[in-house]
């Protein structure tokens, strides 16, 4: 009887954790450790373009969001908001566009930090 109880018990931590409700992203102004100035700024490796709203494109509308973004030290986004937009149409997309998104890390000292950069996305029909 030990033994189930022993195969069962991480079998309902990971039930737990797959199925719990996602964390809620922090937002950038709580990251304190995050820094602004390096030696070696993050470099993006894998970047998804954002979704263009479809009541935006379907009206002409074309505009600019700038995302303020802090990097881990592993390369993922842990923290996003917007800091400006030229329409609020366009700021969810480009906060789950940018959530996704994973870099080489930001660096000082050559070692790994937590970085605080602004992320320039455009919309534009053309593209």
């Amino acid at each position: 009887m030990m033994k189930l109880r022993c195969c069962l018990l991480p079998l309902a931590v990971w039930a737990c954790l797959a199925f719990a409700a996602p964390i809620q992203a922090q937002s950038v102004d709580s990251v304190s450790d995050a820094v602004a100035k390096f030696d070696v700024p993050p470099q993006p490796l894998k970047t998804k373009p954002p979704r263009y709203p479809a009541d935006m494109r379907a009206a002409g509308v074309t505009g600019a969001v700038v995302v303020r973004i802090v990097i881990d030290e592993s390369g993922k986004v842990m923290a996003a908001d917007v800091a400006k937009a030229s329409h609020d149409g366009f700021r969810e997309a480009a906060i789950d566009a940018v959530r996704e998104w994973t870099f080489k890390p930001a660096q000082v000292g050559g070692k790994p930090v937590r970085a605080r950069v602004n992320v320039p996305l455009n919309f534009s029909i053309d593209e």
